[in-house]
């Protein structure tokens, strides 16, 4: 018998879709890869122009994904890589909760290291999402001070103005 499996494509920007991450060259990859392990694919779901960083209230197409994997319309879903799927770790693992809790597992096509269904996979994917994390939270943290270092750059050039107007 084969396996059930859904597809999941996304792209946040028109920019991606003109480089190679459109949703046709993703679905396309899906497809290959359902029919070369001898998958049964059920469907795709898809988010246009919605970023993987966006609340998941905006990304219909992975709650509908959600929605049919706990109804058991298949035991594992496939996406091109990681980026296509989450880009928060919180999101990321409140939506895996869900999924293990409905069986169903799921392969990064172009990160094969990456998936859900072995222990190795699950390992790997904690290691990433760690990492990503604090990736994202150095980020945040060099953006707020560099907005600081920014304001306080610009109060300090405005008083130095004052202070030399020859009008005041």
């Amino acid at each position: 018998m084969k396996t059930k499996c859904a597809g999941y494509v996304r792209v946040s920007t028109t920019e991606q879709a003109a480089t190679g991450l459109s949703l046709q060259a993703q679905r396309d990859l899906i497809e290959k890869y359902a029919r070369e392990h001898d998958m049964e694919l059920v469907g795709i779901y898809a988010d246009e122009g919605v970023s993987a960083a966006k609340s998941l209230d905006k990304r219909t197409g992975l709650l509908r994904l959600i929605a049919d994997a706990e109804m058991h319309k298949f035991s594992v879903f496939l996406f091109k890589d990681l980026t296509r799927f989450s880009r928060n770790a919180a999101q990321y693992y409140k939506v895996s909760e869900r999924l293990e809790k409905a069986g169903v597992g799921w392969i990064a096509i172009e990160q094969p290291y990456l998936e859900t269904v072995t222990p190795t996979g699950k390992f790997m994917v904690n290691t990433v999402m760690g990492t990503a994390q604090l990736e994202a939270d150095q980020t945040a943290q060099r953006i707020k001070f560099t907005q600081l270092l920014t304001l306080l750059l610009n109060h300090t050039t405005q008083t130095i103005q004052l202070r030399h107007n020859p009008l005041l």
